[in-house]
């Protein structure tokens, strides 16, 4: 494979570097298709492949980007990968890893994934795409219907992440998940009918969390603390806190819970706000 290589300071004159309409902020960097486009790079390093690859760091204050036929969005302080270009097609980021105050959302269908951590490393392969988060880290994943939303949110000492290709369009893009903790997951269903709005969360704090899609299994492990509450408090559903050394949290497609199982030597149980 043969290369060439450019090395730029600043917004020079490369041939990708256009300008945007009155009152936009100018790309660095897009395609033809207006699908993939790089903003606020102050310093970059790029090498062009014959292949259609470009490997680049892209450095600013922030990066900031899209790739529209990945549901991909990031920002960040620091950049470096590789993007791939077949045919003069659509730009499409296949690795990347973020640095310093780092965000990636990935949105497929009516599912939004939000991702922040000070390091994250993405690649999106044709059968998978893969999230890795070696330090501290947030992960939202919201689904968004008429009349009903979904949230689960973890928020962890360090994880992974395997999800759908970005391309995919579902309702449930992670395949599974391994994190370690302390970790804290919530999930909360908010529901709209007739006027009245009911609100359910559930929270877990252990040492580790797994989850498989094919099951549907979340599962917190390690001096678990169980919480739930209900608003209205309408009787249905666990209201109370729980200690356990295991919790099996079951989930709908739409991140409903469907069920919670425990399991430890010994449990305590407590009425929420006690001591």
């Amino acid at each position: 494979m043969s290369w060439r290589t450019w090395t730029v300071t600043g917004l020079a004159a490369l041939a990708l570097v256009v300008s945007a309409g009155p009152g936009q902020q100018k790309p660095f960097l897009r395609d033809k298709q207006g699908k993939f486009a790089v903003f606020g790079v102050t310093s970059q390093e790029t090498e062009f492949g014959e292949d259609g690859r470009i490997a680049f760091t892209f450095v600013g204050s922030p990066v900031s980007g899209f790739s529209k036929d990945q549901g991909l969005e990031f920002r960040c302080r620091r950049l470096d990968g590789t993007i791939f270009q077949a045919s003069g097609g659509a730009m499409t980021l296949e690795k990347g890893t973020a640095q310093g105050q780092a965000v990636v959302t990935i949105t497929q269908g009516p599912t939004a994934s939000v991702v922040e951590s000070e390091r994250i490393e993405l690649v999106d392969g044709q059968d998978q795409a893969v999230a890795r988060l070696p330090g501290a880290f947030t992960f939202t994943n919201r689904n968004e219907e008429s009349g009903a939303s979904r949230r689960v949110n973890v928020r962890a000492a360090s994880g992974q992440f395997v999800l759908d290709p970005l391309k995919t369009r579902t309702q449930d893009p992670v395949r599974t998940a391994t994190v370690q903790g302390p970790v804290t997951v919530t999930v909360v269903s908010t529901k709209s009918e007739k006027g009245a709005t009911s609100k359910s969360v559930l929270t877990a704090k252990g040492q580790a969390m797994t989850y498989d899609r094919s099951t549907r299994k979340l599962v917190v492990t390690g001096n678990v603390e169980i919480e739930g509450e209900q608003t209205p408090a309408t009787g249905r559903g666990f209201q109370g806190v729980m200690t356990v050394e295991r919790v099996e949290i079951t989930l709908t497609e739409k991140f409903e819970v469907a069920r919670v199982s425990t399991r430890s030597g010994s449990a305590t149980l407590r009425e929420p706000g006690g001591g």
